[in-house]
Order: structure tokens, then sequence, then C-alpha cells
């Protein structure tokens, strides 16, 4: 192969082979290098877009498009520009300096979003509630009406007579008359007293420690032979004296002597 060169520079080549035949190459250019590497410029920072500057432990690279470059930057930039990359709406706020997010609950969730709440609660347990009913106009809770009118029940001559429901309310209520004493009786023979009612009830007891009944009883008992007895004193009465006098006794030792003794 022959090399034609002008000023040192070679600007073509002739390449005969063997066949004869002959490949002619007209023209070559010879430019600059795109990057010459050698052992030492093998850093990054010989690099001619790469430029490092107080390099320190836990340093990131990162472009500056503005100077289209590779610059180097510390580990809190590197802290700071993650920070950077979050926010918060709504309800949650975020610190970027210090990368916190937080909400306030008290602030957040007013008196406003609980009555609501509240009232939506009450609605659904007044639905489903027996005996309970619910005005979401006015958000009142109310136990339902059963029908019994408010007022004083009972007096001298009547008392109430209620009915109560399985939820411990009055269903109803009403009066009834008071079964009053029409008349009382008292039989001396017997010492029975009655008592008789406006309802046709009757209601006797024997009075049992009367002087009525106490004679009663007395009268009902007597005495025969050597016993005595008073039915005005209820006393019963025995004298030996008078009952075995000294003619019995002579006998019974007349009796007595006569008798051989065995």
């Amino acid at each position: 192969m022959a090399k034609i060169t002008s000023t040192g520079s070679t600007i073509g080549s002739v390449k005969v082979s063997s066949t004869d035949q002959t490949t002619l190459v007209k023209k070559i250019t010879v430019g600059a290098p795109v990057r010459g590497v050698v052992g030492a410029l093998a850093r990054l920072n010989g690099l001619q877009d790469v430029t490092l500057t107080s390099l320190a432990n836990g340093d990131y690279l990162v472009y500056d498009s503005a100077a289209s470059e590779w610059i180097n930057k510390s580990e809190a930039d590197f802290t700071s520009d993650i920070r950077g990359y979050f926010s918060a709406s709504g309800d949650l706020t975020y610190n970027s300096s210090t990368g916190q997010f937080s909400i306030d609950v008290e602030t957040v969730y007013t008196k406003d979003n609980f009555d609501s709440d509240f009232n939506t609660a009450i609605d659904e347990a007044a639905l489903n509630g027996t005996g309970l009913s619910y005005d979401s106009a006015t958000n009142t809770l109310s136990i339902t009406a059963t029908g019994v009118i408010a007022g004083t029940y009972g007096s001298a001559s009547e008392v109430p007579v209620i009915t109560v429901n399985t939820q411990g309310q009055i269903d109803s209520i009403g009066t009834i008359a008071v079964a009053g004493v029409t008349s009382t009786s008292y039989d001396s023979a017997t010492g029975i007293f009655t008592i008789n009612t406006a309802d046709g009830n009757s209601f006797a007891t024997t009075f049992h420690d009367s002087d009525d009944r106490i004679s009663e009883i007395r009268n009902a008992i007597s005495a025969t032979g050597d016993l005595s007895y008073n039915p005005s004193t209820g006393i019963f009465q025995f004298d030996v004296e008078q009952v075995y006098t000294k003619a019995n006794f002579d006998s019974d030792l007349n009796l007595a002597l006569s008798t051989p003794i065995k």
C-alpha cells in the first residue's frame, strides 16, 4: 500500500492487489481527537463538562443546565433538594425546611363538622329505634308520643289504671272508681264485724278479743258432777271438802278396817 502525503498529513493511499486491480481512496481528513484519555486524566474532574469543588464525603453530582456542566453538591443540599420535591394541600400542611407533614384535627375537624356527623348518626339511630323520632330540620330527637294525655290521674274516689309498653313507656292510662265503704255491721252473738263496699263485696272478720266474743265462748262450755263452772267468769271450781265429806271418809275407813290385811 502506498501513502500519499502532503505537509505530513495523509491525504490518500493506494492499494495494489495481486490481481492487478487498484483501489483509490481519494481523500482522508484527520481532525482533533474527541477525547484524549491518559492515565493522569482518568478522573471525573478531568472531563471538560465536569467541575468539582471542595469535595466532601456524601457529595453527589447534578447537572447545571445554565453552565452546561456537571457540578458537585453537598449532602445537606441533597436533603434540601429532596424535601423540595414534596408539597401538601387541603387539610394537610408541609414544611419544606424540615420535611415535616402535619395536621391539626381541632382546626380541621370543626364543630360544624362534628354537628353534621352527629346529626347524621342520630338520624340513622332514630330510623332504627323504637319509640324515638327525629326532626332533621331542627336536629331534635324526641320520644314518640304514645297518645297519653298529660295530666294528673286519681282522686279520693278514683285510682289510676296504667298500661306500660315494652319500651317502658306509659301506653295508656285511665281511672276506676274506688270501692268505698257503704255500710258496716256487727253481730254481737258471733263477734263478726262486716264491711260492705260500693262494688257489692263484703268483708267479714271476727273480733276474738271482744266482750261479746268472750261471753259467747264462755257460754259454750259447761261442767257436771263434782266440777262446777261459772260462765260469767269462765272459772272451773272443785272443793274437795264439799265433795269428799266426812261420811264418805268414814265409810271408806270402816271398809278398810273390816277387810283382812293379807
